[in-house]
């Protein structure tokens, strides 16, 4: 009989509901076939933990057990139940505690003693993750005591690093101890780099900890990677390594642009690994994500990188080229060549050649040069150019295929060269995410021309009609003969639409769709999509701002939208409002959400800022949140990543276009948002 036997698992829980599993998965751990510990430990980690944010009742029952199997030397995998363990560590203090399971501290109280013996075992691959299951386990002062110790004794590098690192989890859980901190203020002085750099990192509110890890960083090109990879806290190579030491300095511009320095403005053929520069790019990306005052500085480290011998990097050069815009205007010769360099660097995100970020690059800052191949895009005759929209890579600078509409939105100087192309090209409809991105691109262009019959000819189709009535609203024409074919179907889809048809009708033929029951079907379409910010600001506020007449049922359906717990639903009703009634009502909404500031998301500022833009009540309250937006140096939010940028040159448009109209009218804004 085992020891858990006599647990009643059944009346225990994990992930997948009840833990009458467990002491099988626990039988199976004891096996003499290391693969079959090996399953075991994965299921045990996916029905235990799998991605955290809980600890359940069947994890406290299966702890002293898990720490034993780390103790016997016959176990198979033996670190691998540490780190379980050290995963649970984690949650318990990242988590509100309604989330832990109540059994669990004792059930931590009770394994000091093993602990105590897994740090002093002879395989530094198990001592390791037990310095992280000392340090979030055991109370405070208990670790402290015990890693001070070891730190003094130990002889393995990575084990050292990993003793710091536990060290700074001590002081995060308790401040107070200041023997722990008083150990990484003396490592940090030292002279080993390695230590130096590790006790840096875990000492959050060193002095000048910035520069000292800057100056520290110098001597990475040159550092033994071995232990950081071996580390159970890090697991990285020297990239990791730079790319931890720029997370702590990013806020610190000074600081970041001199580390970014240190590794790009090198001369050719000086001894900086191709790892180093690849973070160094990236975090070029994430400096730009973050401050617009960066673009030209992030220019001249990134402009001779152009010439890199490593595909990956001439790519990620004209990438980070094309998120300056303007400011890599000095660069343009040196881009020009890649139009021809068809290199691909397999192990990327992005899989297109460096010719396809080349071609972004130069038409960002509006260079003729990029237009054949553009329109060799747009012609079919090369696919260098995707049509999809990736999100921002959270902290970490990624860097994706370039999408034709991010290639071709800033080139509508040469809208009469394109738009041509443009059209002929939404017709194809094996590509239909294809003409959708040409749609919007025609809707932000904002240009008056006339949609084929081929455009007209999607409205028929149940999946694309609506990319066609965006293009064909936006242009406000059609092809000659054209014409009554396109009012028909975009009556026809109007029935029971949200707005999106109806729009476009009205742009075509200066008439409402349904007289003046437009307002009221699209409030009612809105209102039974309340939760979809597209059914609502992107077709409710066209009409709200160029209705002729609103009924007092439809005001008083907005009044009570604008008592919704939706965000998007009570910005977008109290907009509507401001506009039919001249900031009569709705502007208290909107006095709120100014009065709040930086705690709204920018897309919301910026969205209030289009549709006001007329209104003189709102156009006051408002004022002071356009300034912040359109004159800050710091873009809002905390991701990065191109899309971020583009967020942020699009709500900053808008708010300088706010700014430069005086309040007083109705806005006449003719296209979706």
């Amino acid at each position: 009989m085992r020891a858990w036997d006599a647990i009643d698992w059944a009346s225990l829980e994990h992930n997948y509901g009840s833990a009458d599993d467990i002491p099988g998965l626990l039988e199976r751990c004891t096996s003499v076939d290391g693969d079959e510990v090996a399953n075991a430990i994965a299921e045990l980690e996916n029905a235990l933990y799998h991605q955290g944010g809980w600890i359940c009742s069947a994890a406290s029952a299966a702890l002293p057990f898990l720490l034993d199997f780390a103790l016997k030397p016959e176990t198979h995998h033996r670190a691998a139940f540490v780190h379980l363990v050290w995963d649970h560590c984690n949650t318990w203090h990242e988590v509100d505690e309604r989330w832990v399971d109540a059994a669990w501290p004792a059930a931590a109280g009770s394994v000091e003693p093993q602990v105590r013996d897994l740090l002093a075992d002879h395989d530094p691959r198990v001592r390791r993750p037990a310095i992280g299951v000392a340090a979030g386990l055991l109370t405070p002062p208990t670790a402290e005591v015990l890693l001070v110790d070891l730190l003094e004794t130990e002889q393995d590098q990575a084990t050292r690093i990993d003793l710091l690192e536990a060290l700074s989890v001590v002081l995060k859980r308790d401040v107070e101890h200041a023997s722990a901190r008083s150990v990484l203020e003396r490592v940090a002085a030292s002279d080993d780099p390695q230590l130096r750099i590790a006790a840096l990192l875990a000492l959050p509110d060193a002095a000048d900890r910035a520069g000292r890890l800057v100056d520290a960083a110098r001597v990475l090109p040159q550092m033994d990677a071995e232990p950081w990879k071996e580390s159970a806290s890090y697991d990285i190579g020297l990239g990791g390594v730079l790319s931890a030491i720029l997370n702590t300095v990013l806020p610190n511009q000074d600081a970041c642009i001199q580390l970014l320095t240190m590794f790009l403005a090198t001369p050719q053929g000086s001894p900086v690994p191709d790892e180093l520069v690849r973070v160094a790019l990236a975090g070029c990306g994430r400096l730009v994500s973050r401050r617009r005052d960066a673009a030209e500085i992030v220019a001249t480290l990134v402009g001779p990188h152009l010439t890199s011998p490593e595909a990956g990097t001439r790519y990620t050069a004209c990438y980070l080229l094309a998120c300056v815009g303007d400011a890599a205007a000095p660069y343009a010769n040196d881009i020009a060549p890649l139009l021809q360099d068809r290199a691909v660097e397999a192990k990327r995100h992005a899989r297109r050649p460096v010719a396809a970020a080349a071609t972004w690059a130069l038409a960002r800052i509006g260079d003729v040069r990029c237009l054949p191949p553009v329109r060799d895009e747009l012609a079919g005759r090369s696919t260098n150019l995707t049509t999809t929209k990736y999100s921002s890579g959270g902290s970490y600078f990624t860097v994706w295929d370039v999408s034709i509409d991010d290639v071709v939105r800033p080139l509508r100087a040469h809208a009469d060269v394109l738009l041509p192309d443009i059209l002929t090209a939404m017709t194809r409809k094996d590509r239909p995410f294809l003409t959708l991105r040409l749609a919007e691109v025609i809707q932000d262009w904002d240009v008056r021309g006339r949609a084929p019959a081929g455009v007209v000819s999607l409205l028929k189709h149940d999946e694309m009609w609506w990319h066609a009535a965006i293009a064909i609203g936006s242009l406000g024409r059609v092809a000659r003969r054209q014409r009554g074919r396109a009012v028909r179907l975009l009556a026809q889809r109007a029935v029971g639409d949200d707005g999106r048809a109806a729009w476009a009708y009205r742009r075509l033929t200066g008439r409402d769709v349904f007289s003046d029951q437009t307002l009221s079907r699209v409030l009612d379409a809105a209102i039974t999509t309340k939760n979809d910010i597209v059914g609502i600001s992107a077709n409710l506020l066209p009409y709200a701002a160029t209705s002729p007449l609103a009924t007092e049922r439809d005001l008083a359906r907005l009044r009570q939208l604008t008592q919704e717990h939706h965000d998007a639903v009570r910005l977008t009703a109290a907009a509507a409002l401001c506009l039919l009634t001249s900031g009569a009502e709705g502007s208290d909404v909107v006095a709120t959400i100014a009065q709040q500031g930086q705690s709204w998301p920018a897309r919301t500022v910026a969205f209030l800022l289009r549709h006001l833009r007329g209104v003189s009540a709102a156009h006051d309250i408002l004022t002071p949140v356009a300034r912040d937006l359109a004159e800050g140096d710091d873009r809002p939010g905390t991701n990065v990543g191109w899309p971020v940028i583009a967020e942020d040159e699009r709500y900053s448009k808008h708010a300088r276009h706010f700014l430069d109209r005086p309040g007083g009218g109705q806005s006449q804004s003719p296209g979706l948002p």
